[in-house]
């Protein structure tokens, strides 16, 4: 099967930095990255739209785009964490209600973390936890009847989520390049194998061609720096009204999702 996002991962991560970042541009890529996962998902589901929710900016920028583009309609939201206070749990809720989805919390036993890392080193060989959390993430929604769900990789790879892109302007370009060559073999096909396994297709809407070729002309320095990371996402953020607390909160991965530490 042939995903969007196998076309814009051949598009360089950082091109000719001849834009200066336009919120209403972006905001508007966005809309229309978005528009055509909710199509795609609410084909399955009858006009429900579910998404992935970890309280953080990514997701939770996704999530107000999706509610201004559905006002009435059912959004089911998800979250996985170790506890009822892990920090994703805590901030998802809130958001969740803010934006007024149907939300579901999972929380995996120590019994089912087991399990699942026992089948992945069995059939792939991974056994961190981060494979783990996707693995029964995945495996929850496909018992609750969930077939495509909005997920949010790839965008703090093009806007410069991580520490490292921050850490050194100079050596930023190739730090860019690193994790954009990295997303493919680290994050996508491993979570697409996840979710295949399930019968769950995985909706990517910041990895819609358009918005990477957008992104890709940004300026790395008006996109990330010391003092903040994903600049353009935070302005937009605000322009549709998530809380500021989500907007500030420290930046977590879905591989700490099960890491007691975090709460």
């Amino acid at each position: 099967m042939e995903h969007r996002w196998q076309e814009s991962i051949k598009l360089p991560v950082f091109a000719d930095p001849s834009v200066v970042p336009d919120p209403d541009v972006l905001l508007d890529l966005l809309k229309r990255s978005h528009e055509v996962c909710i199509r795609d998902a609410c084909l399955l589901h009858q006009g429900e739209i579910h998404c992935c929710l970890s309280g953080g900016l990514d997701s939770s920028l996704s999530l107000a785009i999706v509610r201004q583009l559905m006002p009435r309609e059912v959004i089911c939201t998800y979250t996985i964490g170790a506890s009822p206070q892990h920090q994703d749990v805590v901030f998802a809720k809130r958001v969740a209600q803010h934006y007024n989805t149907r939300h579901s919390v999972i929380i995996p036993t120590e019994e089912s973390i087991e399990r699942a890392r026992y089948q992945l080193v069995r059939t792939t060989g991974e056994a961190g936890l981060g494979s783990a959390g996707v693995y029964l993430f995945y495996e929850w929604l496909s018992r609750h009847g969930v077939r495509a769900v909005l997920a949010h990789d790839g965008i703090d790879e093009l806007m410069g989520g991580y520490w490292l892109h921050r850490a050194n302007e100079a050596a930023m370009p190739n730090v860019f390049r690193h994790y954009w060559q990295r997303l493919v073999p680290d994050h996508l096909e491993p979570l697409e194998r996840k979710a295949a396994s399930f019968g769950i297709s995985v909706l990517l809407p910041y990895l819609d061609p358009h918005v990477v070729s957008y992104i890709s002309h940004i300026p790395l320095e008006c996109r990330t720096s010391r003092g903040e990371s994903k600049k353009p996402l935070r302005v937009l953020a605000r322009r549709l009204g998530v809380p500021e607390e989500i907007i500030q909160r420290r930046k977590y991965g879905f591989c700490d999702a099960l890491n007691q530490e975090l709460e």
